[in-house]
């Protein structure tokens, strides 16, 4: 398991040139989103319940200029301006925004990819640095046996192993670019996935990781780094046709 980098904020001579953010490279198209003009005419942020979400509240205040009120977790909503901050589950912001009820939001790699709205929104990173990763976690007495399984050549191996996780589409889009011998079964999990080891004869999850703390405790093993997770601003991809210029 890799050390969790420093973070390091996106430079404002790369990222925010006069207010304009350049969107992730690992999105299709080439936009760029004039902050100010959004919060100029109204702006409505969804911004993640967790508290572990504060960090990622941080940067997007930093990066665009806009204050998230630190009361906002205690009251749930606050207008300041003409801007308004609602709290809302992190997985259920990107539905949220391609439905119409919110503009911009706070999430994250996995939460966008996940979601299945993503050819409605569009994601800009906060950070070059990522705040955790997805993990393949097995139990520890069947962590080598993993390790070995994922070795085998593709032309070599019996059958893919179904593996449970909270983020099915993301683990999918994962393991198809990297051919991995993984089908990921979507598991409601609410909290960590990997408290599911051992239970029903379940010996591996997909879940994230900062440093495997959690995973250790509950008998497991990280086997595999499967991607970086970032924290990213979500814009709903009508508000940069209808109210800012879109350009490269």
């Amino acid at each position: 398991m890799p050390s969790l980098p420093q973070r390091t904020l996106l430079t404002r001579s790369k990222t925010r040139l006069g207010g304009v953010f350049t969107q992730s490279d690992n999105l299709q198209a080439s936009q760029a989103i004039d902050v100010a003009a959004l919060r100029e005419t109204g702006l409505r942020v969804l911004v993640p319940k967790s508290g572990d979400a504060r960090p990622s509240a941080t940067l997007f205040t930093e990066l665009t200029g806009i204050e998230v009120p630190g009361s906002l977790w205690e009251n749930e909503f606050e207008q300041v301006g003409n801007v308004s901050f609602r709290l809302a589950p992190g997985a259920d912001i990107p539905g949220q925004l391609a439905a119409g009820w919110g503009d911009i939001g706070i999430s994250s790699t996995e939460l966008t990819a996940n979601s299945g709205k993503s050819s409605e929104l569009s994601a800009f990173r906060l950070s070059t640095a990522p705040i955790c990763w997805l993990a393949l976690i097995a139990l520890r007495d069947a962590a080598t046996e993993w390790r070995e399984f994922l070795a085998i050549p593709p032309d070599e191996r019996a059958a893919k192993r179904t593996v449970p996780t909270a983020f099915p589409l993301f683990v999918r889009r994962i393991v198809l670019a990297q051919g991995l011998p993984i089908d990921p079964a979507d598991v409601p999990v609410r909290g960590k996935a990997e408290a599911l080891l051992n239970v029903g004869g379940i010996r591996a999850v997909a879940d994230r990781v900062v440093t495997g703390t959690s995973a250790k405790r509950q008998g497991g093993e990280i086997v595999d780094v499967l991607a970086p997770i970032f924290p990213e601003l979500l814009v709903a991809n009508r508000i940069l046709a209808g109210r800012v210029a879109i350009g490269t």
